[in-house]
């Protein structure tokens, strides 16, 4: 169902326009979301994953508009300037909540192993597009596109690109900044690691004590944002061999001494 996006009042959002109406538009998205972006980056501890380019049905001019769901959620949208979010002129909604489970009908592999949930497109008085759902590193991310064609295997194409690309918008680390310790039985340890913009957290134990593992930490109390907070995730284990492996990631939020909550107790400084 193609959408025709109307003309409204121009926005500070960046703009694309749109090819022929004969060809699908496609919507960078890393360029056209870069200031909404930003400001989930700036404000919430979720990391930004989302494709580089989205091929949408859809005519006319489209912007960016949302960011940060409290500090732990964010929502994207692309959509016609002066939207306000409104189904018929909005051709894609990428969604990411620490507090929130993945759902669709139909399962679907997706790259580095994870697996997905796919929903196809859902008539009724209007269409809801397709989207796809995914849980990654204690988040679940869905992304809904009014895609042209090819509705399941261009989802799944589309959070492949996402999964791989890494998190958006997030500033340059030091290099190997990272601190492991473990206990004095030495069946579990704890690091700490400061890898592509992200501050990762891993708990390893020699035996699957536990199904899942609840992973905190404490931001600098300097940082803007955060201010010390506390953000936890919980995860499950997996197997890695003769051991067990929980691993969280969180946003990086500036300088600062970043702390794992609990034990074994492990920190890295990031920056002056």
């Amino acid at each position: 169902m193609r959408t025709i996006v109307t003309a409204a009042v121009a926005t500070a959002a960046a703009v694309i326009v749109a090819a022929p109406a004969a060809a699908a538009t496609r919507v960078d998205v890393p360029r056209t979301a870069g200031a909404v972006i930003a400001a989930i980056t700036r404000q919430g501890d979720v990391p930004v994953r989302v494709p580089g380019r989205i091929p949408v049905d859809a005519t006319g001019r489209l912007v960016a508009a949302g960011g940060p769901v409290g500090a732990h959620g964010y929502v994207i949208r692309i959509e016609s300037p002066g939207c306000g979010g409104a189904p018929a002129c909005t051709v894609a909604t990428l969604r990411g909540a620490a507090r929130e489970s993945v759902r669709g009908p139909q399962t679907v592999a997706l790259a580095g192993g994870l697996t997905g949930r796919f929903t196809p497109m859902r008539c009724g008085a209007t269409c809801a597009p397709p989207s796809i759902a995914w849980r990654q590193d204690g988040v679940t991310y869905r992304l809904q596109v009014t895609v042209p064609r090819s509705l399941r295997a261009t989802m799944v194409a589309l959070a492949n690109d996402a999964i791989t690309a890494g998190p958006r918008g997030v500033p340059t680390p030091p290099a190997h900044a990272h601190m492991v310790a473990c206990s004095a039985s030495g069946d579990t340890c704890m690091g700490i690691y400061v890898r592509g913009g992200r501050v990762v957290l891993r708990r390893t134990y020699l035996a699957r004590y536990v199904g899942r593992d609840r992973l905190c930490l404490r931001y600098p109390a300097r940082t803007a944002a955060m201010r010390g907070a506390v953000v936890c995730r919980t995860v499950s284990l997996r197997s890695e061999g003769r051991a067990w492996a929980a691993q969280a990631v969180f946003a990086l939020r500036g300088p600062g001494v970043y702390r794992a909550v609990g034990y074994p107790s492990v920190r890295v400084t990031v920056g002056g």
